[in-house]
């Protein structure tokens, strides 16, 4: 009779204690705002502690700090839809937009068979102009309420926030409307409406193509989306009408990140192919059923091969005014659709599977030497801007006014600093005691 009361008394506890864990779409749904007015800049730390759990379960509790214009630091705080505070675990924040924010946010709970604690996350679109939050596709209920829809913005376990937000960064892109598009096996978009809801929605499936999803797009102001699938030998447009118009065979020759928009022209697509001695730029059209292709302008250069192509399909820049392609040992700037300019100069190569660093004017890139050198397109210098002697670097983002954030470890100090680094010149813009800062943003 002992063991039996034992036994009854035990589950009632066991169930007593589940039941005071968190609904992880419940806590997801519950979250409206948060506290992001007058913030210049976002970052994530770690403490050190742990939250609950045991052994591999154990994660370093982080929160979102904002750095505001007059140079404070405060703590980011969440409300919850009954007007509360609330503390939230940050995974990560991005800059989607000039409208909006993402945010993935976590919480610990119990496993479907309540046997051990795990991290679900789920990821937020957060409006710049009032901190307002928006779960598109919450699942309520589910065990892991993230849509698949979603799914893009999941944070992988274990990895390093900082490297998360640098590769996901560079495959977004935005229209002229602030709308922002994403890679969802096919292509999804994020708008709001006049009254201020926000969607998602699957514009491209990857079922559009017979040996699976795209192979990469490219979005024009219009918010037409350029795709290709070397498998299909396709290239395929989607207009915002949602109308489909096919292009001529492709064959392979080109990748999609080789296709680009001008800012004069924001509404068509481009390619420079660049030979040994001649180049050519092509302009792509929808004409009814079909995406002509038609040569507008060619020349000759000679190069020193001084700057290599990557080969990986990431040579093109799109900057404010202009687009730097890498090709043919040297850097072309096409600033028009009559205006090709090559410069044979060197630049240090493209190392990573992401397009260059580049900010509205310029593109970046460290050297050998652990320098940063930078390419000024309107005269086609390359020179350095930063030579670091003291830090060691962990987290870095770069903005379109050329104004340089990270985060590091001061080697002359021993301390953890953020460092902000404009044409040149560093200043310190805080300390951090205690905590580390796993990952930074400047959102304005």
């Amino acid at each position: 009779m002992k063991k039996i009361l034992y036994f009854f008394m035990a589950a009632a506890l066991f169930c007593g204690c589940k039941k005071d864990e968190p609904d992880p779409s419940a806590f997801f749904a519950s979250l409206k705002y948060a506290d992001i007015s007058d913030a210049q800049s976002l970052y994530v730390t770690s403490s050190g502690h742990t939250t609950r759990g045991s052994g591999e379960n154990e994660t370093d509790a982080s929160t979102l700090y904002k750095i505001t214009f007059n140079g404070e630091t405060k703590k980011v705080e969440f409300v919850d839809k009954s007007g509360k505070p609330t503390d939230v675990k940050m995974n990560y924040v991005m800059n989607l937009s000039d409208k909006f924010l993402l945010f993935n946010v976590g919480i610990s709970a119990w496993d479907p068979f309540g046997e051990y604690f795990r991290e679900v996350d789920y990821a937020f679109i957060v409006r710049k102009s009032d901190g307002a939050m928006f779960a598109p596709g919450l699942i309520a209920g589910a065990d892991y309420p993230m849509s698949p829809l979603m799914g893009f913005f999941a944070m992988p376990y274990g990895e390093d926030p900082a490297a998360v937000v640098k590769d996901k960064s560079w495959q977004i892109q935005t229209d002229d409307n602030y709308d922002i598009y994403f890679p969802a096996g096919g292509v999804a978009k994020i708008y709001d409406d006049a009254a201020g809801n926000v969607f998602v929605e699957e514009l491209v499936s990857s079922e559009m193509f017979s040996h699976g999803s795209c192979e990469g797009y490219t979005v024009n102001g219009n918010g037409d989306v350029w795709m290709l699938n070397e498998c299909d030998k396709t290239s395929l447009c989607r207009l915002n009408s949602g109308t489909f118009v096919r292009g001529i065979d492709y064959d392979g020759q080109y990748q999609s990140g080789d296709i680009f928009t001008l800012p004069d022209h924001p509404q068509s697509y481009y390619r420079l192919k660049g030979g040994y001695s001649d180049w050519s730029l092509y302009k792509y059209t929808a004409k009814q059923d079909i995406l002509t292709e038609d040569l507008i302008a060619s020349g000759v250069y000679e190069s020193s091969f001084l700057t290599p192509s990557s080969g990986w399909g990431f040579d093109v820049v799109r900057l404010g005014n202009c687009v730097v392609v890498f090709e043919g040992g040297g850097i072309f700037v096409v600033n028009s659709e009559t205006d090709v300019r090559f410069y044979d100069v060197e630049f240090p190569e493209n190392k990573e599977y992401m397009p260059y660093l580049h900010s509205a004017k310029y593109v970046y890139a460290p050297d050998n030497l652990g320098n940063i050198m930078r390419f000024d397109p309107t005269d086609g210098t390359v020179s350095p801007v930063y030579s670091n002697t003291r830090y060691e670097i962990r987290t870095v983002r770069l903005f379109d006014d050329d104004l340089m954030q990270f985060s590091a470890f001061d080697l002359q100090t021993g301390k953890t600093v953020i460092v902000e680094v404009d044409n040149g010149k560093e200043r310190i813009i805080d300390l951090i005691d205690g905590r580390t800062v796993i990952q930074m943003e400047r959102i304005n």
